[in-house]
């Protein structure tokens, strides 16, 4: 509620018609409201997340599998505007909020709002085109950006240790 008057307060010069300044303050909670119950969310790290049983059988795991394959494989298809705000919303943690995924990239919460609603456009078209193709391995390409990601860590280091030699 206290929101709810701040806001109020910081724009009531806004308000066109002055009968309609009940509607218009319910308005303000109701949206005010949405945003925490929004934020409310429990998002974990998957690290945190229980483990399937240790008694699943093969099918359980390579169903499992093939369908992290399958997503991994479609939001690679994405280019990266839409994919990082799809990535950092549903998959990242601690920036999850439209506010946060706007810092991070750079751009305005409505330009969030918009990649994410292309971005889960194109993502269900991806899914539904490629659900009878055979997917590569996820964890493949995991250890491939790591690796790659230590090689450019390990190159920036040789530049810094030259660099101090000199």
């Amino acid at each position: 509620m206290q929101d709810a008057a701040l806001t109020a307060l910081l724009r009531i010069g806004d308000v066109r018609e002055p009968e309609a300044v009940g509607a218009w303050l319910r308005m303000i909670v109701r949206n005010g409201s949405r945003l925490v119950l929004r934020e409310s969310v429990v998002v974990r790290p998957v690290s945190e997340l229980p483990l399937q049983s240790a008694h699943a059988g093969p099918e359980e795991w390579l169903e499992r599998n093939a369908l992290r394959d399958w997503v991994w494989e479609a939001l690679e298809e994405l280019s990266p505007a839409l994919r990082m705000p799809l990535i950092l919303r549903y998959l990242a943690t601690g920036v999850t909020s439209y506010e946060r995924i706007a810092d991070v990239c750079g751009v305005p919460v409505g330009t969030v709002r918009s990649r994410l609603s292309r971005a889960r456009a194109q993502m269900a078209d991806a899914l539904v085109a490629t659900a009878d193709a055979p997917h590569g391995d996820a964890e493949q390409r995991v250890r491939a950006g790591r690796v790659e990601a230590r090689e450019l860590l390990a190159a920036a280091r040789q530049r810094c240790v030259g660099a101090d030699v000199g």
